[in-house]
């Protein structure tokens, strides 16, 4: 049934052990990151999701979580050796909603599998269509791979949620019913449907419009406009604790977005690029060690997140430049396969996928500087229909006059970035991609193309690296 505001209700079954407050290295906070792709779903209105973690103190836990289940229209089981080992989700929680579908009650039960789980615990869901397909754990893909599959696994959760949205709604038993309408012969009250009342249309959200708009676009147009929303909002990589200092690993989360800025502009400026396939395998290498090293980026940040508070402030700092390094990385990699790709599949994959549709429209940016973000986004989507991908590819990133918050956060982190380790080649990378400045395959390829062996020095050696490249190459 529909939470009490009217829109569908998902309730997240999850085991503690998947959402551990330190998680050890490689290890992901799961819970979060499965919620994390369900928010522009709930931003928009589409959904109402509830955790157990949303209890307030004191709350008997037992009779609130079971009040939920009976209640909710999706169930998301986050299936792994821990959850198909916990009693409760067993032999409470799983047994609710199957008991509920052989009722015949409209209740989706959807399974996402995060990690390898033995036999025995997945034979309790494997009569349920398992996401990823086939029932690969998220945990098995690479990172940018993981990213698209939990992308596309949210899309499909919006999508149940809106069909469940448009099911006639039952008419509500009156207070003290014995539960039959004597008006209408004796046909249990709860049964019988509303009828279908004429509704004005829901408006499409602003994500469905960019999905819309890049059907037909091409794999190019969707690359760009990532790349360019992900440089506008990159100095928001440098959060700061409560002491007012930088965050630690905010350096390698900086390299990593320009990193990966670079890798994805050089695959849609110079297309051509991929038809030399040295180069093509070369990139593609690049693309997965920039993903690798993304991740551990993120971690990093958030182990000092951890280690200060768990704030929400905090967490938002270090959230949007996560939004940003996965934005940049799901760009690169994009164009690194759209050469095996047929044209269809590499703009399905562009305009469908949301791996950057949904991060366009939800970036976070500051609440004061959304509107104008959003503006710059459906300028940069008219010069593509007026010109084309290329024309856009040397144009400034901002159309008119640099917002003030941009202006701002691009000082701070001017300010921050260390000068002994050569972040001027970034600093003077991005000054001319903010003015325009045209530039060439060559120059362009400098910044693309820094060795992997480099990367794993730190962002020291690797800026030494591209400042010592001949100018005539810049």
């Amino acid at each position: 049934m529909p939470s009490a505001s009217g829109k569908p209700l998902i309730v997240i079954s999850y085991a503690h052990a998947d959402e551990p407050e330190h998680p050890p290295e490689g290890e992901a906070k799961w819970l979060s990151f499965v919620t994390g792709y369900l928010k522009p779903a709930i931003k928009h209105g589409a959904i109402d999701l509830w955790l157990d973690r949303l209890m307030p103190g004191g709350a008997d836990w037992r009779p609130e979580i079971e009040q939920k289940l009976k209640a909710c229209d999706i169930f998301i089981l986050l299936v792994s050796r821990h959850s198909l080992s916990s009693d409760y989700v067993i032999d409470k929680e799983i047994p609710i909603i199957r008991e509920r579908q052989a009722k015949g009650e409209a209740v989706h039960f959807y399974p996402l599998v995060l990690t390898p789980t033995p036999k025995a615990g997945l034979q309790l869901v494997r009569d349920k269509n398992l996401r990823p397909r086939d029932g690969k754990p998220l945990s098995d893909y690479p990172l940018h791979e993981r990213y698209r599959h939990m992308s596309e696994a949210a899309d499909e959760i919006a999508e149940i949620a809106a069909k469940m949205a448009e099911r006639p709604r039952p008419l509500a038993q009156p207070a003290g019913s014995t539960g039959f309408n004597p008006l209408l012969s004796f046909v249990p009250f709860p049964a019988l449907p509303v009828p279908a009342l004429p509704n004005a249309e829901r408006p499409p959200t602003e994500h469905e419009i960019l999905k819309q708009w890049l059907r037909g676009r091409g794999w190019r147009a969707s690359v760009a406009l990532a790349e360019r929303a992900a440089l506008r909002v990159a100095p928001l990589v440098v959060p700061r604790g409560y002491d007012g200092k930088a965050g630690r690993g905010f350096d390698a989360l900086a390299a990593a977005v320009f990193r990966n800025c670079a890798l994805a502009r050089l695959a849609y400026k110079h297309p051509a690029f991929s038809e030399k396939p040295a180069r093509l395998e070369a990139f593609k290498a690049a693309v997965e060690a920039a993903s690798a090293a993304t991740d551990a980026a993120k971690a990093v940040a958030d182990a000092w997140a951890d280690s200060v508070f768990s704030i929400r402030w905090l967490r938002g700092n270090y959230g949007t430049a996560a939004s940003v390094a996965e934005l940049a990385v799901g760009a690169a990699d994009t164009g690194a396969r759209h050469a095996e790709m047929s044209a269809e599949a590499t703009d399905r994959l562009a305009a469908d996928s949301g791996s950057f549709a949904i991060l366009i429209a939800t970036l976070p940016v500051p609440v004061d500087a959304r509107d104008g973000f959003r503006a710059q986004t459906r300028a940069d989507q008219d010069t593509i229909a007026r010109e084309d991908v290329a024309a856009l590819a040397d144009a400034p990133l901002w159309s008119r006059e640099r917002p003030q918050w941009a202006v701002k956060a691009w000082a701070a982190l001017r300010a921050e970035l260390p000068k002994a380790q050569h972040w001027d080649v970034w600093i003077d990378w991005c000054e001319e991609r903010l003015r325009g400045v045209p530039r060439g395959e060559a120059y362009d390829l400098v910044f693309a193309s820094v060795p992997q062996t480099e990367w794993e020095k730190g962002p020291a050696a690797a800026n030494a690296w591209i400042k010592a490249r001949p100018p005539k190459t810049r």
